[in-house]
């Protein structure tokens, strides 16, 4: 009734799969808490700096194999940062 319906995905597929299809098939149950409604892709640039930019995909693929230790200092000044793993966990 009120604010979106929350979109929900279970990855099913081989293992070690799980990244590429989250990439492809499930950025859309990344959660948008200012309502912005704009649509995360794997290229979108989460945060910039003079040593190089940070993708929605490097997150994904450092988190996937080092977990939240391995993302730079960089990523966590980007709130989506943390609603890009709560829906990769939640896949």
């Amino acid at each position: 009734m009120f604010g979106a319906k929350k979109v929900t995905k279970k990855y099913e597929g081989k293992e070690g799969g799980k990244v590429d299809w989250f990439l492809k098939d499930a950025l859309d149950t990344v959660y948008d808490p200012h309502g912005t409604g704009k649509v995360v892709k794997a290229a979108t640039i989460l945060a910039r700096s003079s040593e190089g930019n940070v993708r929605v995909r490097d997150v994904v693929r450092i988190y996937a194999s080092e977990g939240e230790a391995g993302i730079s200092d960089l990523a966590w000044t980007s709130p989506l940062t943390k609603y890009i793993i709560e829906a990769f966990d939640a896949c």
